[in-house]
Protein backbone atom coordinates (compact mmCIF):
# COMPACT_ATOMS: atom_id res chain seq x y z
CA UNK A 1 0.00 0.00 0.00
CA UNK A 2 1.29 3.41 -0.93
CA UNK A 3 2.09 5.56 2.09
CA UNK A 4 0.66 8.62 0.29
CA UNK A 5 -2.72 6.97 -0.47
CA UNK A 6 -4.33 8.37 2.68
CA UNK A 7 -3.11 11.94 2.07
CA UNK A 8 -5.69 12.81 -0.67
CA UNK A 9 -8.79 11.91 1.37
CA UNK A 10 -7.34 13.82 4.31
CA UNK A 11 -6.78 16.94 2.18
CA UNK A 12 -10.38 16.67 0.85
CA UNK A 13 -11.71 16.34 4.40
CA UNK A 14 -9.79 19.44 5.52
CA UNK A 15 -11.18 21.40 2.56
CA UNK A 16 -14.72 20.23 3.39
CA UNK A 17 -14.32 21.27 7.03
CA UNK A 18 -13.23 24.75 5.93
CA UNK A 19 -16.20 25.25 3.57
CA UNK A 20 -19.73 25.84 4.98
CA UNK A 21 -21.36 23.34 2.62
CA UNK A 22 -18.85 20.65 3.45
CA UNK A 23 -19.25 21.20 7.18
CA UNK A 24 -23.06 21.12 6.86
CA UNK A 25 -22.83 17.89 4.83
CA UNK A 26 -20.59 16.19 7.43
CA UNK A 27 -22.85 17.28 10.31
CA UNK A 28 -25.94 16.03 8.47
CA UNK A 29 -24.23 12.73 7.69
CA UNK A 30 -23.12 12.30 11.32
CA UNK A 31 -26.63 13.19 12.58
CA UNK A 32 -28.29 10.66 10.27
CA UNK A 33 -25.84 7.95 11.35
CA UNK A 34 -26.46 8.74 15.07
CA UNK A 35 -30.25 8.60 14.59
CA UNK A 36 -29.96 5.33 12.65
CA UNK A 37 -27.67 3.88 15.31
CA UNK A 38 -30.08 4.83 18.13
CA UNK A 39 -32.97 3.36 16.15
CA UNK A 40 -31.07 0.07 15.79
CA UNK A 41 -30.23 0.01 19.52
CA UNK A 42 -33.86 0.59 20.52
CA UNK A 43 -35.48 -1.80 18.02
CA UNK A 44 -32.94 -4.64 18.31
CA UNK A 45 -33.30 -4.86 22.08
CA UNK A 46 -36.48 -6.72 21.14
CA UNK A 47 -35.70 -7.89 17.61
CA UNK A 48 -38.61 -10.33 17.36
CA UNK A 49 -41.19 -7.60 17.99
CA UNK A 50 -43.41 -6.22 15.23
CA UNK A 51 -41.02 -3.32 14.48
CA UNK A 52 -38.02 -5.62 14.57
CA UNK A 53 -39.56 -7.91 11.97
CA UNK A 54 -40.84 -4.99 9.85
CA UNK A 55 -37.43 -3.24 9.63
CA UNK A 56 -35.41 -6.48 9.60
CA UNK A 57 -33.92 -6.00 6.12
CA UNK A 58 -32.69 -2.50 6.92
CA UNK A 59 -31.28 -2.91 10.42
CA UNK A 60 -30.27 -6.56 10.86
CA UNK A 61 -27.01 -6.42 8.81
CA UNK A 62 -25.82 -3.41 10.81
CA UNK A 63 -26.99 -4.97 14.09
CA UNK A 64 -25.07 -8.18 13.29
CA UNK A 65 -21.86 -6.27 12.64
CA UNK A 66 -22.12 -4.11 15.78
CA UNK A 67 -23.35 -6.92 18.05
CA UNK A 68 -26.81 -5.52 18.77
CA UNK A 69 -28.63 -8.52 17.32
CA UNK A 70 -29.25 -10.39 20.56
CA UNK A 71 -31.25 -13.56 21.08
CA UNK A 72 -32.83 -12.49 24.38
CA UNK A 73 -36.02 -10.49 24.88
CA UNK A 74 -37.05 -8.48 27.89
CA UNK A 75 -39.83 -6.19 26.69
CA UNK A 76 -43.56 -6.78 26.80
CA UNK A 77 -44.33 -7.92 23.23
CA UNK A 78 -42.29 -11.11 23.64
CA UNK A 79 -41.31 -11.72 27.26
CA UNK A 80 -39.71 -14.91 28.48
CA UNK A 81 -41.99 -17.92 28.55
CA UNK A 82 -43.27 -19.46 31.76
CA UNK A 83 -41.42 -22.68 32.64
CA UNK A 84 -42.01 -25.11 35.47
CA UNK A 85 -41.86 -28.78 36.42
CA UNK A 86 -45.13 -30.64 36.95
CA UNK A 87 -44.77 -33.89 38.87
CA UNK A 88 -47.21 -36.66 39.74
CA UNK A 89 -46.42 -38.87 42.75
CA UNK A 90 -47.82 -42.43 42.58
CA UNK A 91 -48.52 -44.78 45.50
CA UNK A 92 -48.81 -48.41 44.33
CA UNK A 93 -48.53 -51.88 45.87
CA UNK A 94 -46.37 -54.79 44.62
CA UNK A 95 -48.95 -55.71 41.96
CA UNK A 96 -49.04 -52.16 40.57
CA UNK A 97 -52.49 -51.33 41.93
CA UNK A 98 -52.92 -47.86 43.46
CA UNK A 99 -52.87 -47.78 47.27
CA UNK A 100 -54.09 -44.19 47.40
CA UNK A 101 -54.75 -41.36 44.98
CA UNK A 102 -51.76 -39.89 43.16
CA UNK A 103 -50.59 -36.42 44.15
CA UNK A 104 -49.80 -33.59 41.71
CA UNK A 105 -47.27 -30.88 42.44
CA UNK A 106 -45.33 -28.10 40.75
CA UNK A 107 -41.77 -26.85 41.06
CA UNK A 108 -41.52 -23.96 41.66
CA UNK A 109 -44.77 -24.02 43.58
CA UNK A 110 -45.93 -20.64 42.25
CA UNK A 111 -45.60 -21.63 38.62
CA UNK A 112 -47.21 -18.61 36.93
CA UNK A 113 -46.28 -15.79 39.29
CA UNK A 114 -43.31 -13.48 38.86
CA UNK A 115 -41.54 -12.77 42.10
CA UNK A 116 -38.72 -10.81 43.69
CA UNK A 117 -38.66 -12.99 46.81
CA UNK A 118 -35.14 -14.50 47.05
CA UNK A 119 -36.42 -17.91 48.18
CA UNK A 120 -38.79 -18.24 45.26
CA UNK A 121 -36.13 -16.94 42.85
CA UNK A 122 -33.79 -19.70 44.10
CA UNK A 123 -36.44 -22.27 43.19
CA UNK A 124 -36.56 -20.87 39.65
CA UNK A 125 -32.77 -21.08 39.35
CA UNK A 126 -32.82 -24.59 40.81
CA UNK A 127 -35.40 -25.67 38.23
CA UNK A 128 -33.15 -24.40 35.42
CA UNK A 129 -30.15 -26.17 36.98
CA UNK A 130 -32.06 -29.47 37.19
CA UNK A 131 -33.16 -29.24 33.57
CA UNK A 132 -29.67 -28.53 32.22
CA UNK A 133 -28.43 -31.99 33.23
CA UNK A 134 -30.74 -34.93 32.51
CA UNK A 135 -29.26 -37.05 35.32
CA UNK A 136 -29.77 -34.28 37.92
CA UNK A 137 -33.51 -34.83 37.88
CA UNK A 138 -33.10 -38.50 38.75
CA UNK A 139 -30.31 -38.05 41.30
CA UNK A 140 -31.49 -34.90 43.10
CA UNK A 141 -35.11 -33.97 42.50
CA UNK A 142 -36.86 -37.37 42.44
CA UNK A 143 -35.25 -38.65 45.71
CA UNK A 144 -36.31 -35.43 47.45
CA UNK A 145 -39.92 -35.77 46.23
CA UNK A 146 -39.96 -39.45 47.27
CA UNK A 147 -38.67 -38.61 50.79
CA UNK A 148 -41.28 -35.87 51.24
CA UNK A 149 -44.12 -38.18 50.09
CA UNK A 150 -43.76 -41.27 52.30
CA UNK A 151 -44.86 -44.48 50.62
CA UNK A 152 -44.40 -43.12 47.09
CA UNK A 153 -43.41 -45.77 44.53
CA UNK A 154 -42.74 -43.58 41.48
CA UNK A 155 -42.71 -39.98 40.26
CA UNK A 156 -43.70 -38.80 36.79
CA UNK A 157 -41.94 -35.61 35.66
CA UNK A 158 -43.20 -33.22 32.96
CA UNK A 159 -41.25 -30.10 32.01
CA UNK A 160 -43.82 -27.51 30.88
CA UNK A 161 -43.25 -24.38 28.82
CA UNK A 162 -46.20 -22.02 28.47
CA UNK A 163 -45.57 -19.80 25.48
CA UNK A 164 -47.02 -16.32 25.40
CA UNK A 165 -48.82 -15.29 22.22
CA UNK A 166 -46.90 -12.83 20.00
CA UNK A 167 -48.22 -9.27 19.72
CA UNK A 168 -49.56 -9.70 16.18
CA UNK A 169 -51.60 -12.77 17.26
CA UNK A 170 -52.99 -10.92 20.27
CA UNK A 171 -54.05 -8.03 18.02
CA UNK A 172 -55.62 -10.36 15.41
CA UNK A 173 -57.58 -12.45 17.95
CA UNK A 174 -58.77 -9.66 20.26
CA UNK A 175 -61.86 -11.58 21.41
CA UNK A 176 -59.73 -14.37 22.94
CA UNK A 177 -57.95 -14.05 26.27
CA UNK A 178 -54.18 -14.36 26.58
CA UNK A 179 -54.68 -17.62 28.48
CA UNK A 180 -56.53 -19.07 25.47
CA UNK A 181 -53.80 -17.93 23.06
CA UNK A 182 -51.06 -19.36 25.28
CA UNK A 183 -49.71 -22.76 24.25
CA UNK A 184 -48.57 -25.37 26.74
CA UNK A 185 -45.77 -27.64 25.54
CA UNK A 186 -44.43 -30.70 27.38
CA UNK A 187 -40.72 -31.30 26.82
CA UNK A 188 -39.74 -34.00 29.30
CA UNK A 189 -42.19 -36.80 30.09
CA UNK A 190 -40.54 -39.43 32.22
CA UNK A 191 -41.38 -41.65 35.14
CA UNK A 192 -38.78 -42.46 37.82
CA UNK A 193 -39.01 -45.18 40.50
CA UNK A 194 -38.61 -44.24 44.16
CA UNK A 195 -35.70 -45.86 46.00
CA UNK A 196 -36.03 -44.48 49.50
CA UNK A 197 -34.22 -46.19 52.36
Amino acid sequence: MNCHSWVKPMILTRKMLKSRRGLFFLKALASIWILYHLFVVIVMSNGSSYFGRFFQGVITPYANITGFNTSWNFFSPDPAHTMYIRYQVYFKDEKGDPIKESKEGFFPELKNVGTFDPTQRRELYMMHYLLLGPDRMEKMFVPHICRVNLGATSVRIDFIVESIAPLDQAVTFKQETMAELSKEQDYIKREFPCHVE
